[in-house]
């Protein structure tokens, strides 16, 4: 689809808290994805019909493309495999705070609904 994504606030908060404790710097994913060679993905449909984020794990301090051959090379290094568990961590961490804490999946869900009946 050529939807954008509906951006949950809440839900990114929780991640840049969560990266924070992990000692790893967020950054914004719609930057990170504007840098050429960008890539396309449908994961904006998704935001149509549950609450979604899209966080980009750097693995690299190096300014490299993503898409890239070296970008490729990256993922085999000891920083892709840090950036592979900043990923599993974060999402772990963040599926068990909103399982277990019903008002913070209340404020996702309400921040969700709020923005896609716009």
């Amino acid at each position: 689809g050529l939807k954008s994504n509906i951006l949950n606030g809440r839900l990114e908060k929780l991640f840049t808290d969560i990266w924070d404790e992990l000692g790893h710097q967020y950054q914004d994913p719609i930057k990170v994805a504007i840098q050429p060679p960008g890539g396309s993905t449908d994961f904006a449909d998704v935001t149509h019909v549950v609450p979604g984020i899209h966080p980009m794990i750097g693995i690299t301090r190096d300014e490299i493309p993503m898409h890239s051959v070296q970008f490729a090379e990256r993922t085999m290094t000891p920083g892709g495999d840090d950036g592979l568990m900043v990923g599993i961590k974060s999402m772990a961490l963040a599926t068990v705070m909103i399982l277990t804490d019903p008002e913070l999946l209340a404020e996702i869900k309400a921040e969700f609904e709020e923005k896609r009946l716009k």
